[in-house]
């Protein structure tokens, strides 16, 4: 199969003929439809991420089709859509089961890191890892699903437990992760302040739903807020 390699840590990627996969216990072969560049795959391309090793191939942002399984995998076939998570977890200790994935007592990893991700045309992940995805989302679609979304819905609800016509503020509101924090916390019923730097990105969260934004650079948000929120 055809897969883009990071060799070195501040290197160019290289694409290479590599074998594909095979899925062991628990595993799921994907054929990678779409998948997702973002900051932390730079990280990693840049050697700041200790844990990491080269050659890798990276990528963790995936969704694509289930081409086949290994032992031990119920609920997946051939031709299942699906997404995966960053995270390489057990689901079976008591905080995967309590959905706090991120702190699994058997972490193994993070995808596209420590085992190979998804800049490549298959890869390999727990079954676990994965969620099936409806027939009418596409897969480019599909494959932000985990981080851009997941992050922030889990913050809003999870974290801040937003309820309808609160006020929040969203700092960093104008990148990807930003800008699906300001559209989930209007779909939650939410009044959204937007804070970041510069116009566009500004401009980008009012076009995303914000009901107000300030520029950091320009004044004291947190003035701005309470001006905004009448002193709250």
């Amino acid at each position: 199969m055809k897969a883009l390699v990071l060799e070195t840590f501040g290197g160019p990627l290289v694409l290479q003929d590599v074998p594909v996969p095979e899925p062991g216990e628990g595993q799921v072969l994907i054929r990678v439809g779409a998948c997702a560049p973002d900051q932390f795959d730079l990280t990693v391309r840049d050697g700041k991420f200790p844990s990491a090793a080269a050659p890798i191939i990276l990528g963790h942002e995936i969704a694509g089709v289930v081409e086949s399984t290994g032992p031990g995998v119920a609920g997946f076939t051939p031709g299942t859509r699906v997404t995966s998570t960053l995270y390489l977890t057990c689901g079976r200790c008591r905080h995967c089961r309590a959905g706090r994935e991120t702190i699994c007592e058997d972490f193994i990893g993070y995808l596209g890191i420590h085992t190979p991700g998804g800049y490549a045309e298959f890869t390999t992940i727990p079954a676990v890892n994965l969620a099936k995805i409806p027939d009418d989302m596409s897969l480019p679609e599909a494959c932000i699903l985990a981080n851009a979304i997941g992050t922030p819905y889990h913050a809003l609800t999870q974290r801040a437990r937003l309820w309808p016509a609160e006020h929040i503020l969203i700092t960093g509101a104008g990148g990807g992760v930003g800008l699906h924090a300001v559209q989930l916390a209007r779909m939650l019923g939410a009044l959204v302040m937007a804070v970041d730097l510069g116009s566009d990105k500004l401009e980008a969260a009012l076009r995303n739903g914000a009901d107000r934004v300030a520029d950091s650079g320009e004044r004291d948000f947190a003035e701005e807020a309470l001006e905004w929120t009448d002193g709250r």
